[in-house]
C-alpha cells in the first residue's frame, strides 16, 4: 500500500491522510473537493494495485470531535488515541506486548502514554523483584510453614488495600483475599465502579499465621519494610486498612469503631479505615457501616489533590 500512499500524497498533493492496512480516511474542508478525489483513486487502486474500493465503506462525514479511525481519534493536525484505547492498553500491556503498543502509540500524540505505560512496568518488574526477595528470605517468620501471599492488582493502582494476613484459601491459592470476605470485598468494589483489577491488595503479614489466629506483633514488625518497599513502589493516592491490625500499622492509636470511613492524611497519602470484610460477614450492622465506606471511596479518590490542598 505504499504505492497507495505515494500517490496521494505526491500525485493528489493531500496534506492530511492516514492510513493503517487497508483502511485510510482523508480531511478536507471542501465536501465536493473529497466526492471528486474519489474516482481517481478508485482508478488508481484498481489499475496500478488490482482493488477496488467496497462501495458500503466509503464514508463522507462532517470533522466535528474528530474522526475515530482505529483505535484513534483523527483531528486535521494530529490524533489522538480514544480513551478506550487507552484504557485497553493499559490493562493488556505487558512484556511480551509491550513493543507492538508502543509502535501504537508512534502514530499519536502519546507521549505521556508512553511514559505512563513503561512506569507501569518498571513497577511490575520491581514487584517481581521485592517477590522474589522474600521468597528467598528464609529468616521471615512462618517461611516453610506457609505459602507466600504476595498481592495482585493494578501495579499503577490509585487505591490499594492492606489486609492484616492471609488466610485458609488465601494459603491455598496464594492470593490475597479470594475466600468469603474476598468475595465480599469484590461485591463491595463493583457496586462502587471500581474492580478488583483496578486496585491493588495485599496483607501486611504475607503468610499465614496458624490456626488463622491474630498476627504477632515479631511478624509483622518482620514483614514490615517489604510492605513499605512494596507501597513505594506502587505509590497509590489511598491506603484503605483492612481492620484494626492494618490500621493500627499507619495509625497506631486509632480505634477501629470510631475511626472507620475518615480519611487521614500521612505523608501525602490519604490513610482510610475500614472494617475487615470477615468482621462484615459476622454483623450485619458493621456491614452497613462497611458499605456506607464503600461509597465514599471514589468521592474521596476524584478529589485527593484538593484534600491535600486543604490539608
Amino acid at each position: 500500500m505504499n504505492e497507495l500512499d505515494q500517490f496521494v500524497k505526491h500525485k493528489l498533493k493531500i496534506k492530511h491522510y492516514f492510513r493503517y492496512t487497508d483502511d485510510f480516511i482523508i480531511l478536507h474542508q471542501n465536501e465536493n473537493y473529497l466526492k471528486e478525489l474519489l474516482p481517481e483513486i478508485a482508478e488508481f487502486l484498481r489499475e496500478k494495485l488490482k482493488l477496488n474500493l467496497h462501495p458500503n465503506k466509503v464514508i463522507l462525514k462532517k470533522l466535528q470531535q474528530g474522526v475515530d479511525f482505529l483505535g484513534y481519534v483523527v483531528l486535521p493536525y494530529h490524533r489522538v488515541l480514544r480513551t478506550k484505547t487507552k484504557k485497553r492498553i493499559f490493562k493488556k500491556v505487558d512484556a511480551k506486548n509491550l513493543q507492538s503498543y508502543l509502535g501504537v502509540l508512534k502514530h499519536c500524540r502519546g507521549y505521556k502514554i508512553q511514559k505512563s505505560i513503561l512506569n507501569k512496568m518498571n513497577k511490575a518488574e520491581e514487584l517481581e523483584k521485592l517477590k522474589k526477595e522474600m521468597e528467598e528470605d528464609k529468616e521471615l517468620p512462618l517461611f516453610g510453614e506457609a505459602n507466600l501471599v504476595f498481592g495482585e492488582g493494578d501495579v499503577g493502582a490509585e487505591v490499594m488495600f492492606i489486609g492484616e494476613a492471609p488466610g485458609f484459601h488465601e494459603d491455598k491459592f496464594m492470593r490475597p483475599f479470594v475466600g468469603q470476605a474476598g468475595k465480599l470485598l469484590d461485591k463491595l468494589l463493583e457496586k462502587i465502579n471500581l474492580p478488583r483489577e483496578s486496585v491493588y491488595i495485599t496483607n501486611i503479614v504475607k503468610r499465614r499465621p496458624p490456626e488463622n489466629r491474630d498476627p504477632l506483633p515479631e511478624e509483622i514488625e518482620a514483614y514490615k519494610p517489604y510492605l513499605k518497599k512494596q507501597i513505594q513502589i506502587i505509590n497509590p493516592k489511598i491506603i484503605a486498612t483492612l481492620g484494626r491490625f492494618a490500621m493500627n500499622y499507619f495509625l497506631s492509636d486509632f480505634k477501629i469503631s470510631q475511626s472507620h470511613g475518615r480519611g487521614v492524611i500521612l505523608r501525602e497519602k490519604i490513610i482510610y479505615p475500614l472494617y475487615h470484610p470477615a468482621a462484615a460477614l459476622r454483623a450485619t450492622a458493621i456491614l452497613k457501616e462497611l458499605e456506607k465506606d464503600f461509597k465514599k471511596l471514589p468521592s474521596l479518590l476524584k478529589n485527593y489533590d484538593n484534600v491535600k490542598i486543604k490539608k
